[in-house]
């Protein structure tokens, strides 16, 4: 008996088959968003983190399923961000931070209002009129030209009025000039896109640079998409038509400068597909793999509010101007609530046919607060387990997900624990379980929404904790305990940056500061001047704390003085003795804008009476520049500062840390920020020409001018991100102790910038996101734990940037007479303001580009190929062994040309060639267009010398019929003749190689079974067939089907396979001849092979445990011909 011993996971390969199947804020855009919301032996690993954001990949793997399509697989599993845990987040069906990865779906970001619809408000009866519902449209009298004004603003000048369109866009909201954004995310997926009228027809427009074939599905009556499919470069077909519908409602409430209340509620009074999610994996032909069923809709309500606020002084309350005006001047406060009610449809299964399926359960009810109580609450829905259950019940395993309720700022809900059993004897068994822990929360949030966890300035005692001690972690996944009891700890920190768009100031880096303590102690009253402190720089301020208890009842004061000689200059000062009878007395007072020098107090009563001796303390406290001179500063998000591993202990076996300073500048963080600081006020001066009635129908006007501080709870500059982060890094120094260090260089914000700075102060408006520049790894250098050099890898890399417009952006700006033209609401239509002459509107012009900007909205997207790459191994003593990569692309973004040179100067080239360079229009129609179908390989000793070919291989296509390959070519060198190694003859309906033709003339026949999911028979060589041949294989491959599902026939497990293999055996021994041999197979779905018996009938049988894994291969006799042992990786 031979054994084996696995370490988790591991892999079984058959030289057959395997396991497995072998196949309305001011400067805010207007957004509605989407709606809210195998056997995969779980181990002790290592935590992969994205070091270039400092972000860790956190995961929980439940299941990873074959679909029978090649390289296209089901993974489910919980993955964790810790990006969707900030204070303001709602948890989603798994738990804050946590989601769940299943299916797929293509959700809507509706910009503006749905591009679709005419929609009416029920209020004022105001019309929004849909980007699509152009001039080729009659849904209503109104066209909207936005379409032609985005895409050719040259066209649209010669052609309509875009005077008229812009204005009464942005006065009227009467049309829709945005498109709205789509994005998916299925499988290994993810990307975005928009949906483009153009003519009579809606195109979808990528938004990345792909090879994924998008088609949008809608009805042409009314341009509403209503499902897509995506077709990947392998020819792979995606469905997405399972629907979810939203509607949405607004209300906002404001005060004027008087205090005035205002309210007003708008309610669209349209539904729109919200969201559409995966339902079918087909393959080429269009025959399902997978399916994916999902609940009836729950409606689901989802609240955001916005606040903002303008502060200026009061108008002239006698400016009649300005009465007339209070509803139309900037409100002091304002608030507005949207209200998102979506039709949400949970995913209940997803069904391998043939194999079997997953099953979600769900629990309704939840306690969270950031959601909303009553009905809301009651249909939020937690998910409760996961079981996978192969047709045969054999393989039936069950994932209990567990729950606790956490109170920060709002009650949210976490997930607790995964646990994984299994069914034995109509019970479920536990194997093993994780167990998750949290930080707590609560605390002020910072300007990017995550808690405030810089460093703590400690009152008094000098400098600060060194860089890198901001530890936080607030509501924050902890540690992950493991089936081993092994355990993972996160230890997280603030960001660090050195690079903005903006000027940064560094004195705002509390490390660069020693705060400073005195204190003056008096017993009595006097005119003594005592010393306190010592200010050493110009500009210093100072806070004093009185603790006065003792002389509160008595009129008191206390007078601070700068000595110059031997003169005392007054600077500051605080008491009772000149404070209104009933004040309360003072607990500190501030000493501003001190220059060098001495300083002393003295106390002083105004009274005549005695006063016994007392104790009165003054505290003061201030800072000084110290020569840290650190250059960076704290903020945008959170990153891994280490993990702790344990191993059943409570000290940790092995710690991981990350560094991000500059290697080459150890003051600065290597951090860079793409977009600037968030910026949540600002101040202004605004100008706005008033109107107001006079005498017999005339207008008067009157200016009115004030500096207003704007404020708002959300970020007036429309950010974007950076690989999902707010903050890139350059430099990222991973080490373990005792192990070394490696550092990797990155492309980031600090040496690939925006092109374009975002606007810090109004008008806001987005700027194009270069960020697939950023993020690519430059350099990896490993060093030992005397820093000695070991490997070092370099990366070259060549960018290609595409733009796409995806709509325009209306704002106000300031007219040099007029400034901010408030009344363009009050005319039906443009030409009613044309016609207009009175008031502020003799100022103007009917060129509304002197008081409206437009801007065209564009996303740039592109690629970042790796042109080069050298591989460098060191060696005591000598400079380094160095062997580079070089790569060629072709306009698909795939490698057509790999040349690698070696140390020696010998060079290796390889070409490939796809379906565009064989110019085959039949695989190019099915996209599928990633799959080389030509490799040629040639080599040379040097860089001067002739390349020989070595090798070249073909894979054909001839059949006109279908798209699978037709033989597999090799060449030979000589005479460059072309020989099939292989002859792919027939397939099946669902691609299944059913018989080939060896190089050798061997035909070999495929029968498939398990409803055409597993092979049951290899039949090598030509069968002498009687007339019950084929009749026989048919009822061997219905035994199969019945052998996959018996419960579907009423029949057992062991039955089914006992039949088959019986049946098998007839056929195998029957129909082999010296000239044909056969071999069988039979399978548990979802679970594995069972048993192959080869043409000499010697058979094998696989064994699994009760959790599923192959325990044992067996002989017909019992006897163990290998053993498989399992244990945890530590």
């Amino acid at each position: 008996m031979k054994k084996t011993y696995l370490i988790i996971a591991f892999s079984i390969f058959n030289a057959v088959f395997s396991q497995g199947n072998p196949e309305s804020l001011r400067n805010l855009p207007e957004i509605i968003p989407p709606s809210p919301t195998v056997n995969s032996l779980m181990k002790f690993e290592e935590i992969p983190v994205s070091n270039y954001t400092g972000v860790p990949s956190v995961s929980i793997p439940i299941a990873s399923l074959p679909t029978g399509l090649k390289d296209v697989g089901i993974n489910i599993g919980l993955q964790y961000h810790i990006y969707n845990a900030k204070p303001e987040d709602k948890a989603s069906e798994v738990g804050l931070g946590w989601s769940l990865s299943a299916g797929g779906t293509i959700s809507r970001t509706v910009m503006g209002s749905p591009d679709e619809k005419l929609v009416s408000y029920n209020l004022g009866g105001g019309l929004k009129i849909g980007i699509y519902l152009d001039e080729t449209t009659g849904v209503h009298a109104y066209k909207n030209y936005f379409h032609t004004i985005i895409e050719d603003p040259g066209l649209a000048a010669q052609t309509i009025n875009t005077n008229k369109y812009i204005f009464e866009a942005h006065y009227k909201n009467r049309f829709d000039t945005q498109y709205d954004l789509y994005q998916y995310n299925f499988l290994d997926y993810t990307g975005r896109f928009v949906v483009k009228k153009v003519g009579s027809q809606l195109n979808v427009v990528k938004l990345d640079k792909n090879n994924l074939k998008i088609k949008v599905i809608y009805d042409p009556s009314t341009y509403e998409p209503n499902a897509f499919t995506i077709t990947d470069d392998k020819g792979n077909i995606y469905v997405f038509d399972m629907l979810e519908t939203s509607s949405l409602s607004t209300f906002s409430s404001s005060q004027d400068y008087e205090g005035t209340s205002y309210t007003s509620s708008t309610n669209s009074a349209v539904s729109y597909n919200s969201a559409f999610h995966l339902s079918k994996i087909q393959n080429m032909r269009g025959e399902n793999f997978a399916l994916f069923r999902y609940a009836d809709p729950v409606s689901i309500v989802s609240n955001e509010t916005s606040g903002s606020s303008n502060l200026f002084s009061d108008p002239d309350p006698n400016s009649y101007a300005i009465q007339s005006n209070k509803a139309t001047l900037p409100r002091k406060t304002e608030a507005n609530t949207s209200m998102v009610i979506t039709g949400v449809r949970k995913l209940t299964e997803i069904e391998l046919p043939g194999q079997g399926k997953v099953n979600f359960e769900y629990e309704s009810g939840r306690e969270d607060t950031n959601y909303g109580g009553g009905q809301n609450a009651a249909n939020l829905a937690k998910l409760k387990s996961v079981r996978i259950l192969s047709n045969d019940s054999r393989y039936d395993q069950k994932y209990n997900l567990n729950y606790v309720y956490n109170q920060g700022g709002y009650k949210r809900l976490f997930l607790a624990s995964v646990e994984k059993t299994y069914k034995n004897n109509s019970t479920y068994n536990l194997e093993y379980r994780y167990a998750l822990d949290y930080y707590p929360g609560g605390g002020p949030a910072d300007e990017w929404e995550f808690y405030n966890c810089k460093p703590e300035t400690p009152l008094c005692g000098g400098i600060l904790p060194p860089p890198g001690n901001a530890s936080c972690g607030g509501e924050l996944l902890k540690s992950i305990t493991y089936p081993t009891k092994g355990k993972a700890e996160f230890n997280y920190q603030t960001n660090t940056y050195s690079y903005a768009p903006q000027v940064l100031n560094f004195d705002d880096n509390d490390l660069n500061w020693n705060n400073v303590c005195a204190e003056v102690h008096f017993t009595q009253f006097g005119t003594e001047y005592k010393y306190a402190f010592s200010i050493l720089q110009n500009g210093t301020d100072a806070i004093v704390t009185n603790n006065t208890g003792a002389i509160n009842p008595y009129p008191w004061q206390v007078e601070v003085f700068r000595k110059e000689g031997t003169t005392y200059i007054p600077v500051g000062g605080s008491g009772t003795a000149f404070l209104p009878s009933g004040t309360p007395p003072p607990i500190e007072f501030q000493l501003v804008d001190l220059v060098p020098g001495d300083y002393y107090f003295r106390l002083t009563k105004h009274t005549q009476s005695a006063i016994p001796a007392f104790n009165a303390w003054f505290n003061i406290t201030y800072r000084e520049k110290n020569l840290n001179n650190y250059q960076y500063l704290y903020g945008g998000g959170i990153r891994i500062g280490s993990i702790n591993y344990y191993n059943q202990g409570s000290v940790p076996e092995r710690t991981i840390s990350y560094d991000y300073m500059d290697i080459n500048n150890p003051k600065k963080s290597s951090g860079g920020l793409v977009f600037p600081v968030p910026v949540r006020r600002y101040t202004e001066t605004y100008k706005a020409l008033l109107e107001y009635p006079v005498n017999m129908g005339q207008v008067g006007t009157e200016l009115f001018q004030k500096d207003i501080t704007r404020g708002s709870n959300r970020n007036f500059i429309q950010i974007q991100k950076t690989k999902g982060g707010d903050i890139g890094y350059q430099y990222v120094t991973v080490s373990e102790t005792g192990k070394g260090r490696t550092v990797y260089t990155y492309t980031s914000p600090a040496d690939h910038p925006s092109s374009t700075v975002p606007p810090v102060s109004p008008p806001f408006f987005a700027v194009p996101n270069n960020d697939f520049e950023r993020g690519n790894l430059l350099n990896k250098k490993v060093y030992d734990n005397h820093n000695n050099p070991l490997t070092e890898d370099k990366f070259q890399y060549a960018f290609n940037s595409f733009t796409e417009k995806t709509g325009g952006t209306i704002r106000t700006m300031q007219h040099q007479d007029v400034g901010e033209y408030l009344y363009g609401g009050k005319y039906n239509t443009y030409e009613g303001f044309v016609a207009d002459n009175q008031g502020a509107r003799a100022y103007l012009t009917p060129e509304v580009a002197g008081f409206l900007s437009y801007y065209t909205n564009e996303e740039m997207f592109g690629t970042a190929h790796l042109v080069r790459q050298e591989s460098i191994q060191y060696f005591p003593g000598s400079p380094g062994v160095t062997t580079s990569t070089d790569y060629v692309y072709n306009p698909r973004d795939y490698p057509v040309k790999e040349t690698v040179t070696h140390s020696d100067g010998v060079i290796r080239e390889t070409n490939y060639q796809y379906a565009h360079e064989k110019n085959n229009q039949k695989l190019i129609a099915a996209n599928i267009i990633g799959v080389p179908l030509e490799a040629s390989t040639s080599g040379r000793p040097n860089a001067s010398a002739y390349a020989e070919i070595i090798s070249r291989s073909e894979t054909k296509y001839d059949d006109i019929n279908h798209t699978f390959p037709t033989s597999a070519l090799s060449y030979d060198i000589q005479n460059n003749a072309g020989t099939a190694e292989v002859t792919y003859n027939q397939y099946d309906n669902k691609g299944n190689i059913v018989k080939y033709t060896t190089k050798d003339g061997v035909q070999v026949y495929i029968v498939w079974g398990y409803d055409q999911t597993r092979p049951v028979m290899k039949i090598e060589g030509e069968p002498v067939m009687g007339h019950d041949y084929l009749t026989e294989m048919a009822e061997i491959q219905t035994l199969s089907a019945k052998d996959g599902n018996p419960a579907a026939y009423n029949l057992t497990p062991a039955a089914t396979e006992t039949e088959l293999i019986a049946r098998l055996d007839a056929f195998r021994i029957k129909y082999s001849t010296a000239k044909c041999v056969i071999s069988t197979y039979t399978y548990d779905p979802l679970t594995g092979i069972t048993t192959v018996t080869p043409p000499s009938g010697l058979r094998e049988v696989y064994q699994y445990d009760t959790a599923n894994r192959l325990e044992k291969i067996v002989d017909v006799n019992g006897k163990v011909l290998k053993e498989f042992k399992y244990n945890y990786k530590n």
